[in-house]
């Protein structure tokens, strides 16, 4: 009996499955442009976008849309990297600027800044600039100002994840 349950829930499946099928693009030059995966006519699954034959950003879509973690690049380097839910940028995002050995990590709520921005230049920290809903709040270069315009924060919930 426990088999042909099994077998019957299989089959189910199977029958109302819903077809992937892999989808590569390219431009007129033959190069990459595009890659991942269709389902019912929309990108759904891990996706890859080149230009000039580098990659330029990839991750996952959900039925259309942006859903889970995303990179981008320029020139063969990573530039910024992120969330996306539904969409819209969440939590924290990175973003790299190696030629000035420097790093922001901002955090968004529904696609706008919310919360901190954190600025860092070579690994110390040299600017927190405070978001609501998009809305600049303010900004301090020096941890002990802020420390004083915020009297109960810790400096572990300021940076969230480590990067």
């Amino acid at each position: 009996m426990k088999s042909l349950t099994i077998l019957a829930l299989l089959t189910f499946q199977i029958a109302f499955a819903v077809p992937e099928e892999y989808y590569i693009k390219k431009y007129q030059d033959g190069n990459l442009k595009e890659e991942g995966w269709i389902r019912d006519g929309e990108r759904h699954g891990y996706w890859k976008f080149y230009q000039d034959d580098h990659l330029v950003r990839k991750g996952a879509f959900e039925r259309g849309i942006k859903n889970g973690y995303w990179f981008f690049y320029s020139k063969g380097q990573l530039v910024e990297e992120g969330r996306y839910n539904q969409g819209a940028r969440e939590a924290w995002w990175i973003q790299y600027q190696p030629i000035t050995n420097s790093k922001t990590k901002v955090h968004y709520k529904e696609g706008k800044k919310s919360g901190f921005s954190l600025y860092y230049k070579n690994s110390s920290l040299k600017r927190v600039t405070e978001y609501d809903n998009g809305i600049k709040l303010g900004s301090w270069t020096s941890w002990w100002k802020f420390k004083s315009d915020h009297p109960n924060f810790r400096l572990n919930e300021l940076k969230g994840n480590s990067y």
